[in-house]
């Protein structure tokens, strides 16, 4: 995971109290780790989203499908030669 570092954030009032509430039901071993996880798997969504909208970008973009369509067909003999292996 790394090094950590400690940073202050201001969190509405609500969501503190609903971290609270996990870690007293031992949903969470303490604060930090519910915030930690929280944001990692918050981040990974972000990225996730903006790989989706850089893939539906490229499946509008007529010249990169052209090119994409091109490289397939270009591949596809080595592909056959590749499902006779497998």
């Amino acid at each position: 995971m790394g090094e950590s570092k400690q940073v202050t954030f201001n969190l509405p009032e609500h969501i503190v109290e609903k971290i609270a509430w996990f870690v007293q039901a031992d949903a969470a071993p303490s604060k930090n780790a519910l915030v930690r996880k929280a944001l990692e798997l918050y981040l990974e969504k972000l990225k996730q989203d903006a790989l989706q909208k850089a893939m539906e970008e490229a499946a509008a973009d007529t010249m990169f499908m052209s090119d994409l369509a091109e490289s397939m067909k270009d591949f596809e003999p080595i592909d056959q030669e590749g499902d006779l292996i497998w």
